[in-house]
């Protein structure tokens, strides 16, 4: 038999969540499953939170609260579980059912190192400008192990 070379991966899986106006994503690689939206434990005015999910504890981030801290926020429907590369869990809250969504690679770009350090979108390591029938699609790419450094 004759098997010919892999294709070199040309396009990217991405589970995408709206936060206010801007679409929020991690790679699927990070995403571990999306459950209904639990009780998250918060003892102050900060945007992490905690709950827990059978033996452990896992931080939530209330990227809403973070970004958007002067408006208020519908409550979450459904909780994003991700794990950083390092193997540490973690929740997003989210108010609307999370997409799956390929994004060729053509359509991604490196945000700067300027724009990472001034802006609440600092968090995003990437950003993708999907076209699509009615304009665009503009997807902010979350740096997975910098979530949980972000208070």
């Amino acid at each position: 038999m004759n098997f010919s070379p892999a294709k070199p991966k040309t396009r990217l899986k991405l589970v995408v969540f709206p936060i206010q106006q801007v679409n929020l994503a991690l790679r699927i690689e990070h995403v571990q499953r999306v459950i209904p939206c639990p009780e998250v434990l918060n003892t102050g005015g900060t945007a992490v939170g905690i709950i827990t999910l059978a033996d452990r504890a896992v931080p939530v981030l209330d990227l809403h609260q973070r970004l958007y801290p002067a408006h208020p926020e519908t409550a979450p429907t459904h909780l994003v579980l991700a794990q950083t590369q390092g193997g540490e869990d973690y929740g997003i809250p989210v108010t609307e059912t999370p997409t799956l969504l390929e994004v060729s690679l053509e359509y991604i770009r490196t945000l700067p190192p300027s724009y990472r350090r001034s802006t609440t979108l600092g968090l995003a390591s990437h950003v993708a400008v999907v076209p699509q029938e009615h304009g665009s699609l503009t997807i902010f790419l979350l740096d997975a192990d910098q979530l949980l450094n972000f208070n």
